[in-house]
């Protein structure tokens, strides 16, 4: 017996500015289903959620719910036929607690006019304790962890009773032990009849996961069929249209005897991590890998400047330095690239132009005169360098860039610097699969350059790929490091685990 189609998105079309950006797409989506919308960033995808839940209006097309064409031209609209959408950018009120942030809209009332706060608390608990989650209704969300947020932003979907849920990678800021019980929660909702949009770039979990998938590549949908019809490899061809290089060749420089350009002595955070000493040389990438709770991130922050340190040294091409903020990192020759971009590392209301020369006013004007010739002259060189893709032309917002374009932009700025180290925090979480290889090619080109490369991440494939050796953390030490070729997934893990430290 066929299953019935609980969505259709019938021959979809969008431009924007006259750039068309999808190009008459169908998309069904069966009951009691999940199904994975891939591509790599810019191909449409988001484009097609957006419209699904009102965000976008659609230039032509039609949206069916149940047998039944609908208008959707709001999210409230949207959430009226059931259909609930959890964006990979997080969407919450810091100031508020969990519980309020996850009931937003429809919060629990009693006597027709109180908020009943021990329903609302009891209801949040509940939802959280089926996620696995661990913080408190009571926390404020502005207080969370990014893991911790995005999994408020799931129990908020769920708080809803969606027929349609879409999520763009829900597993992005989320350990395995999370993924699992995210599984858990999907296999549930499935059996209940909810139908699922699964939107993510770690093929193992479309494969795991999804029972249906469709690509998409510049617009167009390229393949679609039953998940047990195609390899990750088939997948990845359909995605990005070329062979994707996963393997990098190791640095043919040797650092023994050779003066390193960044050394820390016994640095310190209390409660973060204590004792971290470890060098990097030109000519190589380190990566720094550890489980929640290592201290990894943390230590990017402080070699930054973004967290004081409680003790230790920090040594750049052999003198010591004071790293009390990012200005003296920056002066010292240290480049820092966030994980949370869109916060941290991007005004997504300026231009693309204006984000790559936001740090550098000094290399666009003369005498306090402002060159825009010049700047442009600059940005077209970086675009053209890192080969960025712009969404229309450099003067527009850049928050219409996909995430591994936007990604190259900040790494555009930080290169424009005379950096000697350049750190980067989970550098690839939620860029697609062609972005990414892209990305890691460039860093190996650096690399190559002679620069000095931090990857800190917990992307186990990642590291393995594209490290020269990588440094493993465990409840705030250096558990273990491990040359090229001395280690791989399972003995990196079992390093952050405990298992085997010397």
């Amino acid at each position: 017996m066929t299953t019935p189609d609980r969505l259709i998105m019938h021959n979809i079309r969008k431009s924007f500015s006259g750039n068309v950006v999808l190009k008459g797409v169908t998309l069904n989506l069966k009951k009691g289903r999940v199904l994975a919308l891939l591509g790599e960033n810019g191909a449409g995808k988001s484009t097609m959620i957006k419209i699904l839940n009102g965000d976008y209006a659609k230039d032509d097309g039609e949206i069916i719910v149940e047998g039944e064409t609908v208008a959707i031209q709001t999210p409230s609209d949207a959430a009226k036929k059931g259909i609930r959408v959890i964006y990979q950018e997080l969407n919450y009120l810091p100031e508020l607690t969990v519980m309020e942030n996850i009931y937003l809209g429809h919060l629990p009332y009693k006597n027709g006019f109180q908020i009943d706060w021990s329903t609302l608390r009891r209801n949040s608990e509940q939802l959280l304790q089926l996620l696995g989650s661990t913080v408190s209704p009571d926390d404020i969300a502005g207080t969370l962890s990014i893991a911790d947020k995005q999994l408020v932003e799931i129990a908020k979907a769920l708080s809803k009773e969606a027929k349609i849920l879409v999520m763009d990678e829900p597993t992005a800021a989320l350990t395995a032990k999370e993924v699992d019980n995210l599984f858990k929660v999907i296999r549930s909702l499935k059996e209940k009849g909810v139908s699922i949009i699964y939107i993510s770039h770690h093929l193992d979990e479309i494969m795991t996961i999804c029972d249906d998938i469709m690509v998409m590549r510049d617009g167009e949908k390229v393949g679609e069929g039953e998940t047990r019809d195609y390899t990750p490899e088939k997948i990845v061809n359909l995605m990005v249209g070329k062979v994707v290089k996963h393997e990098y060749a190791a640095s043919a420089q040797i650092t023994a005897g050779k003066q390193p350009v960044l050394k820390t002595d016994s640095l310190t955070k209390n409660g973060l991590f204590s004792n971290v000493s470890l060098e990097m040389f030109p000519h190589e990438i380190v990566g720094v890998y550890g489980l929640l709770g290592s201290g990894k991130e943390e230590l990017g922050k402080a070699l930054f400047g973004n967290l004081a340190l409680d003790g230790g040294e920090i040594t750049v091409d052999g003198h010591k330095v004071k790293i009390k903020s990012p200005v003296h990192a920056k002066k010292a020759g240290i480049a820092y690239v966030p994980p949370d971009r869109k916060m941290a590392g991007l005004v997504l209301d300026m231009s693309v132009k204006q984000n790559l020369t936001l740090s550098h006013m000094k290399s666009v004007s003369r005498y306090g005169f402002f060159r825009r010739k010049k700047e442009e002259t600059i940005v077209s060189h970086w675009i053209g360098k890192l080969k960025i893709k712009l969404s229309g032309s450099f003067d527009r917002e850049i928050r219409y860039l996909s995430g591994g374009n936007q990604q190259k932009v900040i790494l555009s700025r930080w290169l424009m610097e005379k950096t000697k180290v350049l750190i980067l925090c989970d550098p690839t979480m939620g860029v697609d699969i062609g972005a990414r290889a892209d990305i890691y090619q460039l860093l190996h080109e650096l690399r190559n350059d002679g620069l000095s490369i931090m990857v800190i991440s917990s992307d186990l494939t990642e590291l393995e790929s594209i490290c020269d050796r990588v440094i493993v953390m465990s409840e705030g030490t250096i558990n273990k490091q491990l040359m090229r070729g001395h280690f791989d997934q399972e003995s990196l893990l079992s390093a952050a685990m405990g298992v085997g430290a010397q």
